[in-house]
């Protein structure tokens, strides 16, 4: 059967345009999945090793090798950590035993003489005060009272008592390590669950407390014994995997020094106990910088966004690239048909996370403000004028 057409040219034209605009969508929705390919190399995805069955890079258990580094279960801190806190500690996505396993530890039992956190000790002691809505200490000085301590957050203090003698205990420990994979593998950075983190926040409150109260009441001792346990704790999460981890350190050391002043300011303690201080805050030194956990951590979470995104069929990752932006620039089914550069995403983030470093790693702090502020103002001009994909603001 011969195929006739139509003998008006119009006809004919129109024919011709729609048979090539078929060819171009067929062209572009190739070019479009080809690009989903992110190959392996420092400039895209920084690391070539581990490996997901994939393929693809494996950045939650290459964040696990980096900070596990010289970890053993002595002196891991998480260890009796874990055994204060309990199972509210442990990510609820993992398995049972997990996290434990890993770590070289006994199981936790399900029920113990754990840590009471704030919310279920005012359930507990205060019901007619108790709130449905989960408590949420600001940012960076989260358990920052001054010189007065409420009454409330002091009975806290006191029905932990023996917990937070094992928690000072546990502070003395050089090193602190909690898995992001356990038994479960996420499929993304984003997905890890840390509930560790609000359970040492809560210690720092209480600790914080006690030491004030051990102040006032002439308990010299007693006071830089949790003085110093929370500086020790600030360490101990300066050396974690996730930024968030890093800035509850920053808050807690900060909270540790507005104690060091009300101490020296109080005179209650003796000349030794002044001079004791002294000499273990020079052993411990500053505080450790955040820039491992942006070029190990933040980076990496970043890229294994990107990574994410190009597994997903176009739309899927259209709606999730809208969502991650906080706005939709198109339609999602039009990702279908819009190329999203992935590989030159990997290297525009890497681009600016090596600006960052290099900021920060500037000789003093004049300088390294300086440097920052002009790292953030490129990029934002990157952003405004569409340079990179707007990933940045989601670390």
């Amino acid at each position: 059967m011969k195929l006739r057409l139509p003998k008006r040219r119009a006809w004919r034209v129109a024919i011709y345009l729609g048979a090539l605009l078929l060819i171009a969508i067929a062209i572009d929705m190739v070019v479009t999945d080809a690009r989903r390919t992110i190959r392996p190399g420092y400039l895209t995805t920084r690391i070539l090793e581990p490996r997901m069955p994939d393929g693809s890079i494996d950045y939650a258990a290459a964040a696990d090798q980096h900070f596990a580094y010289s970890v053993m279960p002595e002196n891991n801190a998480a260890v009796p950590l874990l055994q204060v806190f309990g199972r509210q500690a442990i990510a609820s996505n993992q398995p049972r035993d997990g996290v434990t396993t890993a770590l070289g530890m006994p199981p936790l039992p399900d029920k113990g003489d754990y840590f009471v956190g704030y919310a279920e000790f005012m359930r507990i002691h205060k019901p007619a005060q108790a709130t449905s809505e989960p408590i949420e200490w600001d940012l960076p000085r989260e358990f920052t009272y001054g010189p007065d301590t409420t009454p409330e957050i002091a009975d806290w203090a006191r029905a932990n008592d023996a917990a937070l003698t094992r928690i000072v205990d546990a502070t003395r420990r050089p090193r602190f390590f909690i898995p992001l994979v356990a038994g479960y593998h996420p499929q993304t950075l984003i997905e890890v669950q840390i509930p560790h983190v609000k359970l040492l926040k809560e210690a720092g409150h209480t600790l914080f407390a006690r030491a004030q109260a051990r102040l006032n009441a002439g308990d010299s001792a007693g006071f830089v014994e949790d003085a110093l346990a929370l500086h020790h704790l600030a360490r101990l999460l300066s050396r974690a995997s996730t930024m968030v981890e890093r800035v509850v350190a920053m808050s807690i050391e900060t909270s540790a020094g507005e104690l060091d002043v009300q101490a020296a300011l109080s005179g209650k303690l003796s000349p030794q106990q002044a001079k004791h201080m002294i000499a273990e805050l020079d052993a411990l030194g500053e505080l450790p910088g955040y820039l491992d956990s942006i070029d190990h951590g933040e980076r990496w979470l970043g890229l294994d966004t990107i990574q994410a995104l190009a597994k997903l069929p176009p739309p899927e990752a259209g709606r999730l690239l809208n969502a991650i932006q906080g706005r939709h620039t198109y339609p999602a089914w039009t990702f279908r048909f819009l190329p999203i550069p992935y590989e030159r995403t990997c290297r525009e983030m890497n681009q600016a996370y090596d600006g960052m470093i290099t900021a920060a790693n500037q000789r003093t702090f004049p300088e390294r403000r300086a440097a920052l502020n002009l790292w953030s103002t490129e990029v934002e001009r990157g952003v405004q004028r569409g340079a990179y994909l707007n990933l940045l603001s989601a670390d």
